[in-house]
């Protein structure tokens, strides 16, 4: 999944990074491979980031939970 602001020019360059994937990536078939744009859209890695500051920063009975 692709995500971030700069997914709103994904038309511009991804079918080169499909083409890499292809490619390079010799783990698992190309054919059954998924490629999407994140659903959360340019708001995602802040989304992603506020998420894993308060997994990491929460308080749990009173300790902080790292």
């Amino acid at each position: 999944m692709l995500g971030g602001s700069v997914m709103g020019s994904a038309h511009l360059f991804l079918d080169g990074v499909r083409a890499t994937i292809k490619q390079q990536c010799g783990l698992v078939p190309f054919d059954r491979t998924e490629l999407t744009l994140a659903s959360l859209g340019s708001d995602a890695p802040l989304l992603g980031a506020a998420q894993v500051w308060h997994h990491r920063f929460s308080l749990v009975g009173g300790n902080h939970v790292h």
